[in-house]
């Protein structure tokens, strides 16, 4: 980001564009408070992440759903137990979050549920990548985050369960959550979303704020 200045309100949806060598990674961490800026300012909530405290930053990132452009498990622990991870870390019960990694999984995992089941008892390195981005998917919403990032979501996803997904994603914008997607142009074809969608473009090493489009 270069000069760039743009804002994210509940309900909105903005896409920006990647190319096949771009990596969103450290745009995002960025953007969750991982590391500063060299200059300005990132906000959530319109808090300040450079001058939140580590227990208001700690409540802040629990209301964020991101699915990664790389893998983002841990390889020592269980899908399930990688799933439940960041509900467990940010004090979620143990009840109501094991109930909402099942509900998730039943409504994501389409003709492949008894392959998400099988995958859930392994860890990531033994389950194939269609599959691990559908447990992406269950990680990302199972706490009904106010924010959704997501990088390449629909990479690996079988075209079988590409409709549920932007269901999902409709029903989260209009409960009031925020959508922020990474991918390739190609693949915006895959979204074909009712209300109107923003866009930001990366020219070189810059990111430019789009007018909205229906």
């Amino acid at each position: 980001m270069n000069r760039f200045s743009a804002e994210i309100y509940p309900g909105d949806f903005v896409q920006v564009p990647l190319r096949q060598h771009h990596d969103p990674r450290d745009i995002v961490s960025a953007m969750l408070g991982l590391y500063p800026p060299e200059s300005g300012e990132i906000c959530f909530l319109g808090q300040p992440w450079s001058t939140s405290d580590y227990k208001r930053q700690f409540l802040m990132r629990s209301q964020i759903g991101r699915v990664f452009a790389g893998t983002g498990w841990i390889k020592s622990l269980t899908v399930w137990d990688n799933v439940l991870l960041a509900m467990r870390h940010h004090g979620v019960p143990e009840s109501f979050a094991r109930q909402q990694v099942r509900q998730w999984s039943e409504r994501l995992s389409g003709p492949r549920a008894g392959a998400v089941r099988q995958a859930m008892r392994n860890r990531p390195g033994f389950v194939e990548p269609s599959i691990l981005q559908v447990c992406q998917w269950i990680r990302a919403v199972s706490n009904h985050p106010k924010l959704l990032i997501l990088e390449r979501p629909l990479h690996y996803v079988i075209e079988g369960l590409h409709e549920e997904i932007v269901s999902v994603i409709d029903e989260f914008r209009s409960a009031g959550a925020a959508i922020l997607v990474f991918s390739e142009p190609d693949r915006q074809e895959d979204y074909r979303f009712v209300r109107s969608v923003r866009r930001w473009t990366i020219v070189g090493k810059t990111i430019l704020r789009d007018e909205e489009t229906a």
